[in-house]
């Protein structure tokens, strides 16, 4: 079960117990959490925070990018370099509409390949998400 939020990225593995589950963290990000990621820079791009909704909007008009690469580490994420990318797409002038879809896609992404490796390992078992982040819809489409 992922959980991803501007407080949290973690999966979980879950299993019963005498009452509700037993809960190990197999996955979780090294530094910010994906609706931190999201949130700061929709606010470097002049949204209102909680930034989340905003940006899925503006990124609906943007261009995906051609390449976007997670940092995977075993089935953990860091995120920050999200952010630097973004702070240089604004330095360059990139329109926001764009960089707000990097930033969606970028969580997309990480979530996508840090699932790919948990799968690898825990093949057949359901997954679940969960969190506001995964209110946006492109990031639960993916």
């Amino acid at each position: 079960a992922f959980h991803v939020s501007g407080g949290t990225t973690e999966a979980l593995l879950l299993s019963p117990a005498e009452i509700g589950f037993k809960t190990e963290i197999i996955a979780k990000t090294l530094d910010l959490h994906l609706g931190q990621v999201i949130d700061r820079i929709g606010v470097k791009l002049g949204l209102d925070f909680p930034c989340g909704e905003e940006l899925e909007k503006l990124a609906i008009n943007g261009n995906l990018p051609k390449k976007v690469k997670p940092c995977i580490k075993g089935f953990d994420c860091a995120l920050s370099g999200a952010e630097n990318i973004a702070e240089n797409m604004i330095a360059s002038g990139e329109s926001k509409d764009n960089i707000a879809a990097f930033a969606i896609n970028f969580a997309a992404r990480t979530l996508c390949e840090m699932t790919i490796k948990i799968k690898e390992k825990y093949d057949g078992l359901p997954i679940i998400y969960s969190g506001g982040v995964m209110a946006n819809n492109y990031i639960k489409n993916t």
